[in-house]
């Protein structure tokens, strides 16, 4: 026959916690466990705002991304700027360049080819004024119809800057020659092809054009 055990009886001087007792402790530990976690919720709460104002003060204004994207259109331009001005110096090396080759041959070719001085030359264009300009001194008498006349690079500037003050008869038309005298167009092909200074002409009169 089994020995009957009193359950409420000390075991090893140890007494026994009712279950109401366990049931309080425990409700009294998911309080604050509760308390806890409510605790930690609060925190992350406030972590997310204080992340959240952070990146709001990080962020950029409309002033500020225009004056970001003017910056760096500036730097764009001012790069290429940099590369053309690159560019251009190069260029401008090889310019100085080809052109102290072209003085080099020019001089060669003036010392192999001089110039006949006593033969007369064609200069420039030229047209007749319709009064003589009012000089009170003139420097070489013999030399006198360049104040007759009007010089330029072609016919049709002069008649441009001295419009009222040239003619626009085309047998006053001619040219300036190294002799200080004003010939017709006529007169100037004879000159030019005596000097070789032109071949075949453009057209049935001499013109700039057929000199340079």
């Amino acid at each position: 026959m089994k020995k009957r055990i009193n359950k409420g009886n000390p075991i090893h001087g140890l007494e026994k916690i009712p279950d109401s007792e366990l049931l309080k402790i425990s409700q009294q530990e998911v309080g604050q466990w509760k308390s806890y976690a409510q605790e930690l919720e609060d925190k992350v709460t406030e972590l997310e705002r204080k992340l959240a104002d952070k990146e709001e003060a990080y962020k950029l204004t409309e002033e500020d991304k225009r004056a970001v994207t003017m910056k760096l259109r500036e730097d764009e331009i001012w790069n290429n700027t940099k590369a053309q001005v690159k560019s251009l110096q190069e260029r401008i090396k090889k310019v100085e360049k080809t052109n102290k080759e072209y003085i080099a041959r020019i001089c060669q070719l003036s010392q192999e080819k001089k110039i006949d001085r006593s033969k007369e030359y064609l200069l420039c264009a030229a047209i007749r004024r319709k009064e003589e300009r009012d000089c009170p001194k003139v420097y070489w008498e013999q030399f006198r119809d360049i104040y007759k006349i009007e010089l330029g690079w072609r016919h049709p500037d002069i008649l441009h800057r001295f419009i009222g003050e040239v003619t626009k008869d085309p047998d006053d038309q001619g040219f300036y020659t190294s002799k200080g005298r004003f010939v017709t167009r006529e007169e100037g092909l004879i000159i030019a092809r005596a000097a070789g200074q032109v071949g075949d002409i453009i057209g049935g009169v001499l013109t700039s054009e057929d000199l340079y």
